[in-house]
């Protein structure tokens, strides 16, 4: 079955209880910091129940799933939902491509340059 047919049942980046995670990444591949030992992930912060928030999810999702990224390090896209906030993420197993894939996400998005957006290497 296509991803397409199993999108169209999940419940919406809003809906999703607190504490909730949707994770779309490559292959077999587990969203676990420790596997990625060199990559690190960009994170944008949003207020709770944000308009934005199912936009960018599907947005960042659908550029991993038609390969927008141009840019095979990049694997996987998380949304989170928590009590203070909610947030979209992009995975990535190299650290030193942070800068263009920053800039690939201020596109896909169409966020200007003010936006916040945070770069964290994952720990080693």
């Amino acid at each position: 079955m296509c991803v397409a047919s199993h999108y169209s049942f999940l419940k919406r980046p809003v809906d999703l209880n607190n504490n909730s995670n949707y994770h779309l990444f490559r292959d077999n591949v587990r969203p676990a910091w420790e596997s990625f030992t060199d990559g690190g992930c960009w994170t944008l912060r949003l207020k709770r129940h944000s308009p934005y928030l199912a936009r960018f999810w599907e947005e960042l999702m659908f550029a991993c799933i038609g390969e927008l990224w141009e840019e095979p390090k990049v694997i996987g896209v998380v949304v989170s939902t928590r009590p203070k906030g909610d947030a979209v993420s992009v995975w990535t197993t190299d650290a030193k491509l942070k800068a263009s894939i920053g800039e690939k996400i201020r596109k896909i998005l169409q966020l200007d340059a003010n936006t916040p957006m945070e770069y964290k290497p994952y720990p080693h």
